[in-house]
């Protein structure tokens, strides 16, 4: 694997051998890597509010949300 030092070279050699506006581009891709990997950082060390209990809600009926509780008659006679 290779090391700092030589990665580092190797990118110096690429940039010897490219012309001026292509280094400039070079220069905003790394500042653009920099900010991306500084807000991922900053993403993963967020603090996340805590969940929101719901207990206080009370129970749900497993046949709550039914077409027939929540209806009844109301739309067999809208479609007759």
């Amino acid at each position: 694997m290779p090391t700092q030092a030589e990665k580092q070279k190797k990118i110096i050699d690429i940039l010897e051998s490219l012309p001026a506006e292509r280094i400039d581009e070079i220069i905003d891709f790394a500042e653009y890597l920099r900010k991306k990997s500084r807000t991922l950082q900053e993403i993963k060390t967020k603090i996340r509010p805590s969940k929101i209990p719901a207990f206080h809600l009370g129970h749900i009926e497993r046949q709550a949300f039914d077409r027939e509780k929540l209806y009844g008659e109301y739309l067999d006679r809208k479609f007759d």
